[in-house]
C-alpha cells in the first residue's frame, strides 16, 4: 500500500462521530479522520512490514491518525532502541497531540534505563511541548526502577499544560512504588497546580492505599 492508497483507505473506513470525539479530546489543531483504535492498531501492524509504504512520503502535521501511523511505523521498523530514540529526538517535535506521543511509548520493548535517560536529558530541554512530554511518558516504562526519580530534577514550575500532565502521570505512578520519595518531592514543589494534579491522579489509583492517599491529600492544603 502506498501513501495515497493509505489515505484513501483511512477515509473509506472512517467513523465520523468517533472522529469528532477524538478531535475534542486531542488538545490540538489536528484534523481527525475517525479511525477506531483496534483498526488503527491493525493498520500499524500491517504497514510495519509493507515495503511499498514509504514513510518519507507522509504529509505530517495535518491528520492525527496519519501522524500516529508515521511515528509508530517508523519506530517499529527500527530494530535497535538507540536508533528508535535517535529518530524520536529528530522528529518528535512534529507531534501536536498527546495522542501521538502516548501511542509511541507502547511500542518500545526491552529499553534500558541508561538509553532512555540519555534521551530524556535531551528532550526535557526542548522548546517543543510534545518533545518534552515524550520524555515523561516514555519514563512510565521505568516506574519500578528507582533511577526514574532522577527525572524529577528536570521538572520546572508552570510548564505547558500537556507537559505538566505528563509529569503528573509519571510522578503519581512512581508513587505506587516509592511513596516516601514522591512525598518528599511534593513537599519541596512550588508548583501547586502540578502538586494537585499528582495527588488527584494518586487518589484515582486503585494501586495506592487509602492511608497513603490521605497523607498526600494534606499537601493540597
Amino acid at each position: 500500500m502506498n501513501y495515497k492508497e493509505l489515505v484513501k483507505y483511512l477515509f473509506d473506513n472512517r467513523d465520523e462521530k468517533y472522529g469528532e470525539f477524538t478531535k475534542k479530546i486531542s488538545n490540538s489543531d489536528y484534523k481527525t479522520i475517525g479511525i477506531r483504535l483496534p483498526m488503527l492498531r491493525k493498520i500499524i501492524k500491517d504497514l510495519t512490514s509493507d515495503s511499498e509504504l514509504k514513510l518519507e512520503e507522509f504529509e505530517v502535521g495535518k491528520y492525527q491518525e496519519i501522524d500516529i501511523i508515521y511515528f509508530v511505523v517508523n519506530v517499529n521498523r527500527l530494530k535497535d532502541n538507540k536508533d528508535k530514540l535517535a529518530f524520536l529526538e529528530r522528529e518528535v517535535h512534529k507531534a501536536r497531540s498527546w495522542a501521538v506521543t502516548d501511542s509511541i511509548a507502547v511500542y518500545f520493548k526491552k529499553l534500558s534505563f541508561d538509553d532512555y535517560y540519555e534521551f530524556f536529558k535531551k528532550v526535557s530541554k526542548s522548546k517543543y511541548v510534545y518533545a518534552r512530554r515524550m520524555g515523561y511518558v516514555l519514563g512510565l516504562k521505568f516506574v519500578r526502577d528507582k533511577n526514574i526519580l532522577k527525572t524529577f530534577t528536570s521538572i520546572k514550575d508552570n510548564e505547558d499544560y500537556m507537559v505538566m500532565m505528563g509529569e503528573a502521570w509519571l510522578i503519581a505512578t512512581v508513587a505506587i512504588y516509592y511513596p516516601d520519595e514522591c512525598y518528599e518531592y511534593l513537599l519541596s514543589l512550588n508548583d501547586m497546580t502540578l502538586k494537585r494534579k499528582v495527588i488527584s491522579k494518586m487518589v484515582d489509583s486503585y494501586r495506592i492505599s487509602s492511608e497513603i492517599k490521605e497523607k498526600f491529600k494534606l499537601l493540597r492544603e
